[in-house]
């Protein structure tokens, strides 16, 4: 099985990822022997072929993740690599390639193209962009209730502006404010005495 999962919202893709890893880890190897993460910035050309083409050690089943292997990768080599070899991974492989952006509209690399193009219509892809306005105070919202936290819409919209975006930074400070008011709604007032701006 291949998963291809994208975007510019790392926070919820890198949740993802580790819910996918999780389930691997409870359901097939609990010993951790047969996932690998494969990150663009170490990864080598030597063993990047062969890592594809293993086949899992003392389990039924192996898992791979690649990140920004298509879009980050600096050497024409490493998605090349990828191109071949996502159409031979073998069964017993559960593939995740993650891309911290969206497809883009110039390709440094051919083969870059023809991974993602292959990945679009083959994997189980999902779409992870960032949320922005309103989309981003509901999120905002859910993810206050995920910690019991009780947060008024306004205080959310601040938090947002303070934090430029950036949902990891946001979660960082939800966790400040459920330790600061515990069960008592959240305020623009909280939200200026105890989180930081990104611009300080």
């Amino acid at each position: 099985m291949i998963f291809f999962l994208y975007g510019e919202d790392i926070w919820r893709k890198k949740q993802k990822i580790a819910q996918i890893s999780q389930k691997f880890i409870k359901e097939v190897d609990p010993s951790k022997m047969n996932l690998v993460v494969i990150d663009v910035a170490d990864v080598q050309e030597e063993s990047l072929r062969n890592v594809l083409k293993s086949a899992p050690f003392l389990a039924r089943k192996r898992m791979v993740v690649l990140k920004n292997c298509l879009t980050g990768a600096t050497r024409k080599a490493i998605p090349e690599i990828v191109a071949e070899v996502l159409p031979q991974v073998p069964e017993t492989t559960v593939l995740v390639v993650s891309e911290d952006r969206e497809m883009p509209k110039k390709w440094k690399y051919t083969a870059s193209r023809d991974a993602w193009e292959f990945l679009a219509k083959n994997a189980q892809t999902e779409e992870f962009k960032q949320p922005w306005g309103p989309a981003l105070t509901a999120a905002i919202g859910s993810e206050s209730k995920n910690r019991g936290l009780s947060i008024q819409k306004d205080a959310a919209e601040l938090l947002a502006v303070f934090k430029e975006g950036d949902f990891e930074q946001i979660t960082v400070e939800l966790d400040k404010l459920s330790a600061f008011k515990g069960n008592e709604l959240c305020t623009v007032k909280d939200i200026r005495e105890v989180c930081s701006s990104s611009n300080e």
